[in-house]
């Protein structure tokens, strides 16, 4: 079904291979025989080389798969299982279920309604207008199945078993009624966006991570067959090779893309998978979808690469799954059970967005896209939304737990830097960079006007991702300098002299603010420039009063004295209320001069 789904008439003296498709596919496909009732056809590949002919095939197929039609290929009348093999399902003596030895049984009763729903996303982004207006009827009406009804839970033939061995009826949610196995559904379309090959060396470099069995599987499950080849054997290889799918063309990989995008949107519990989630492994459904998510977004953001729908797709789904990794990363900080490499995995997916999102908006940062995206045309339009949805990535980033982390990957835009260590004060990295800053500043004075408000908005959340973690780090050196008084009170507090000054000054260096005031200062008398836009001098009002005057108030107020003036009445007002005399003078007052006599017996002007 997925080979004819995604097959369009190449010429016959072509070599090339449709994309969606593998070699292998692509031959037995149209070299299969034709029907009895085609005319003189030799096979498959001549009696559909007719785009008419082909129309009418898909719409055919389509009829026998939907669910809301007689036949409903995949679908089978069963009971709702639910995965339980970590909470209750009995297993084997090899750990594996024993309902299903190689494979998780999904909600909802099997991969019947996944199949079926990946099918139809693939056929709502046909070239044929007829086709994709029927696929996305069909789609439509399958999501709307429940709309204002309850799922029944009573067709429901095993249980999920509590931490006391007691065993509970299992939710059934919409989302599983709708799309069986979420996790296998949105692991499929993405691999159809990346391609068999790449997702495989994704794939290989998780699975190193995870010991968990129910891990593993979840990790590995797919919606259709799956290969796997011995790497010593050169045979195997090639056979592998060609049996793996090349990646959905742009126009197909745009509606599959929004489709993962909505569910991430929809369903708050996607990442929750068959396993107890205070668990460490646990993390395997957002940190699999995340990183072919990821994967996906950097294929299509290429060196020379232009903006496109496709694009403005994954540029979407980036923005719903970091919304989602970083409600899963605040869950894993506020827990009371420490999970290190957890977080560490989810940290890296959340350091690695960053960095593409910034990488999108780089350009803009440096005025070389403004006049590319001024001009009106669809493709600077799409150009817009996509660095909408960066700015978006960006907000949340600094919202989370996230920006409070030692590494500060969040400042120096997804770039790491120390090592994590959440105990010692001395290990820490100091706070130093400043580049996403430098980033947003730009994209706020060379931005189009229709976002500058989005930009003005990422520079306030980073602003206040600043405020947390300099208060951070202001308790911090607090702590430390009880901790150094307790440790000279206690005993010879000559002893070990030169020993105990050198861990204090290391530590004073990781909780110090100076460097980050220092690197500041220019950024934002270049920002407060009168020739620097609104949103410009705006945003430089803000920081100065909200951050660098802790930092360095000497020169905080220096910088709000001169925004003070400012001919906008909104940045003279932010600026009067730092510096404290917004009552003390009304816009209209001026300075009078007194004279006072000096010590020579002349007057001096005050």
């Amino acid at each position: 079904f997925v080979d004819v789904f995604l097959y369009y008439p190449v010429p016959a003296t072509s070599t090339l291979i449709p994309n969606g498709l593998s070699t292998a596919g692509y031959q037995r496909l149209i070299g299969g025989a034709a029907s009895e009732n085609s005319s003189g056809y030799k096979n498959w590949g001549e009696e559909f080389a007719a785009r008419a002919s082909l129309r009418l095939l898909k719409l055919k197929l389509l009829d026998l798969i939907a669910p809301c039609r007689r036949y409903a290929l995949f679908l089978q009348d069963k009971p709702m299982l639910t995965v339980t093999d970590a909470v209750g399902r009995d297993k084997d003596e090899k750990g594996l279920s024993q309902a299903e030895p190689n494979s998780i049984q999904d909600l909802s009763g099997g991969m019947g309604v996944s199949r079926t729903v990946a099918l139809m996303v693939l056929l709502s982004s046909d070239s044929d207008r007829d086709v994709k207006s029927k696929a996305e009827s069909y789609l439509r009406a399958h999501m709307d199945t429940y709309r204002g009804k309850e799922v029944s839970q009573t067709n429901t033939a095993s249980t999920i078993g509590d931490t006391n061995g007691e065993s509970a009826t299992p939710e059934i949610t919409v989302h599983d009624a709708l799309l069986g196995d979420s996790v296998a559904l949105a692991q499929q379309i993405l691999v159809f966006a990346q391609g068999g090959a790449s997702s495989l060396n994704n794939e290989k470099s998780l699975k190193s991570q995870y010991k968990n069995e129910v891990a593993v599987e979840i990790l590995k499950s797919r919606l259709g067959l799956t290969h796997c080849a011995d790497a010593s054997n050169v045979t195997q290889q090639k056979a592998f090779l060609s049996c793996s799918r090349m990646k959905m063309s742009e126009m197909s990989a745009t509606s599959a893309l929004k489709f993962v995008g909505k569910m991430l949107d929809d369903n708050p519990r996607l990442f929750h998978v068959g396993m107890d989630m205070e668990e460490e492994e646990s993390d395997i459904a957002a940190v699999s979808i995340g990183t072919l998510s990821l994967s996906v977004f950097g294929d299509f953001h290429r060196p020379g690469s232009s903006a496109s729908s496709a694009m403005d797709s994954v540029a979407s789904l980036i923005n719903s799954l970091c919304v989602r990794l970083s409600l899963f990363y605040d869950a894993r900080v506020e827990s009371s059970l420490k999970m290190p490499e957890s977080l560490e995995r989810i940290r890296l997916l959340l350091a690695r967005s960053m960095k593409l999102v910034c990488s999108v908006l780089a350009p803009t940062s440096s005025g070389e896209s403004t006049s590319l995206s001024s001009n009106g045309t669809k493709a600077s339009t799409v150009q817009v939304d996509i660095r909408d949805k960066c700015y978006g990535v960006i907000c949340t980033s600094s919202r989370s737990h996230f920006a409070l982390d030692d590494r500060h990957a969040l400042f120096d835009c997804g770039n790491s830097s120390g090592r994590p260590n959440s105990t010692s004060i001395a290990a820490s990295s100091p706070l130093t960079t400043i580049s996403t800053a430098l980033l947003l500043f730009g994209c706020s004075s060379n931005e189009v006007e229709m976002l500058r408000p989005r930009a003005t908005s990422a520079l306030d959340a980073l602003l206040g991702a600043y405020v947390r973690v300099v208060k951070l780090l202001n308790e911090k050196e607090k702590a430390l300098e009880l901790e150094q008084e307790a440790a000279v009170n206690i005993g010879n507090p000559w002893e070990n002299v030169s020993e105990l000054s050198a861990k204090a000054n290391m530590a004073k260096k990781a909780v110090s603010t100076e460097s980050l005031s220092r690197s500041l200062l220019p950024l934002l008398w270049s920002a407060a420039r009168r020739s620097q836009p609104k949103s410009s001098r705006l945003a430089a009002a803000r920081w100065s009063s909200e951050l660098l005057l802790c930092l360095d108030d000497s020169n905080a107020l220096h910088l709000l004295c001169f925004l003070s003036g400012d001919d906008d009445a909104t940045v003279s007002m932010i600026a009067k209320q730092a510096i404290g005399i917004e009552k003390l003078l009304g816009e209209d007052n001026i300075l009078t001069t007194d004279l006072i006599p000096s010590e020579h017996g002349t007057v001096e002007h005050v």
